[in-house]
């Protein structure tokens, strides 16, 4: 092999191919494999560096980097150079040619990779901020030192000894004696623990929102139909609301069950929380206060509960279009078609019924409404109002010419207005008169 300059390329030996195959197979070979070998190496050499050079002036550079020779493998059909790209570690043995050994120094896996990667990585330093107290008090968060609090003494005291006595009475005595908080109890609904913060918000939230300073009132409100941060409150809020309605009902105070009704409102219209797993404990309120049979309630034309019931049914009808819960309308169409069987129906209720029966669409008002026309006119036509001579003044001109209460005007005008727009809509295909009689039944002459 002849170089640019005129001299003699020194080649590899046969010492060299034997010192290789020693290392490699663990085994000497004969002199005419070593000059096989010798030869095909020198011609593979010679056929790699011919590549690399043709590489090097296509891409016109003046000197063969290591990247002409790998694609000159590559194109010989050769595999990676050893040292260059080498996918597992080479194993090195004794030789007997060299006047030296080489020998490898195994290790296993588990010493090299504590070596390369450090035991414990280190983060960076960040400052983060937590309250230190809340009006004086130091809340029990990670960040803050525990307190040191010193140990009690225990008082021991001793239990005066029961004197047994002989005969058939000794069990009926023990158990007459036993303690009473021995006996079984019903697990109340549990809530997850809050931190002192929750704890604070929860307070004062309630507290604004059953206050009278209505600006307070709308503001709190507002946080809760905007804040993103309410999901843990939500089941401290369902059980405050199911307990509030419960006394309020009982108390006859139609305010206080407004302002949680809009509570619920407002977690329903707040996007980034989730009350489905509490509707369990939130529906049974509201239907509570649209079905509520309490003359104190209602105490008048000008009373609110006629806004209570009204916003109850707008507010059933939000969560079944906001949560698509299987069988949840079903379910509830069929509470408010109980209404209607009842033997003394209470007018308010049935405005109530009535009232969320239209937002639930034509099919409900179709299927539901229609068929039990005949005994809504019987309960207008047999209702007497039990404070009927106080509101005999506060009756308006139209009540006094029909001779009708205030209640059983205000059911008579809802259900002329459902009957009078289903009449007018493309659903009604045969306006004739006896077709009205069979549809709307009693107010079938006053709708036509």
């Amino acid at each position: 092999m002849q170089l640019v300059n005129g001299t003699s390329a020194v080649p590899f030996d046969i010492e060299f191919v034997k010192t290789i195959s020693e290392a490699a197979v663990g085994g000497a070979v004969s002199e005419q494999t070593a000059e096989a070998v010798l030869t095909h190496l020198n011609c593979i050499l010679r056929l790699i560096l011919i590549s690399a050079k043709d590489n090097r002036v296509a891409c016109g550079r003046t000197e063969i980097s290591v990247e002409d020779i790998r694609i000159a493998m590559k194109d010989l059909g050769l595999g990676t150079c050893l040292g260059f790209e080498l996918e597992h570690r080479a194993n090195f043995r004794a030789t007997m040619s060299l006047p030296h050994e080489i020998k490898s120094i195994p290790k296993s896996i588990d010493e090299l990779v504590p070596e390369i990667i450090p035991t414990k990585v280190m983060a960076d330093v960040t400052i983060k901020s937590h309250w230190l107290s809340i009006d004086g008090i130091q809340p029990a968060i990670p960040e803050n030192p525990v307190m040191l609090v010193e140990d009690e003494p225990i008082e021991v005291v001793e239990k005066p000894a029961i004197k047994r006595k002989p005969g058939p009475l000794l069990i009926k005595e023990a158990a007459r004696k036993m303690p009473k908080t021995e006996q079984v109890q019903i697990k109340t609904t549990a809530t997850h623990t809050l931190s002192v913060e929750q704890q604070i918000f929860f307070k004062e939230i309630m507290e604004t929102i059953m206050g009278s300073d209505e600006t307070k009132r709308t503001e709190a409100i507002h946080c809760l139909r905007t804040d993103p941060g309410l999901q843990p409150l939500v089941p401290r809020f369902s059980n405050a609301i199911a307990e509030g309605v419960r006394c309020n009902l009982i108390q006859e105070t139609v305010a206080f069950l407004i302002y949680l009704m809009r509570i619920i409102e407002a977690f329903v219209q707040n996007n980034t929380i989730n009350i489905e797993k509490c509707l369990h404990e939130l529906i049974p309120p509201i239907i509570s206060c649209l079905v509520v049979r309490s003359p104190g309630i209602d105490v008048g034309p000008r009373s609110a509960s006629w806004t209570l019931r009204e916003f109850c049914a707008k507010l059933l009808h939000k969560i079944v279009q906001r949560y698509k819960i299987p069988q949840l309308k079903e379910r509830l169409v069929r509470v408010f078609a109980n209404a209607f069987t009842r033997r003394d129906p209470y007018l308010p209720t049935l405005y109530g019924v009535i009232y969320a029966i239209n937002l639930f669409g034509s099919e409900v008002v179709e299927n539901v409404l229609f068929p039990n026309l005949g005994a809504v006119k019987n309960a207008i036509n047999s209702y007497r109002p039990i404070n009927e001579r106080r509101f005999n003044q506060e009756k308006t001109q139209q009540e006094k010419a029909n001779g009708l209460s205030h209640e059983q005007q205000k059911l008579t005008d809802l259900v002329m207005k459902i009957a009078t727009s289903y009449a007018n809509s493309e659903r009604m295909t045969d306006k004739g008169l006896d077709s009205y009689r069979d549809l709307f039944g009693p107010f079938a002459e006053e709708v036509y």
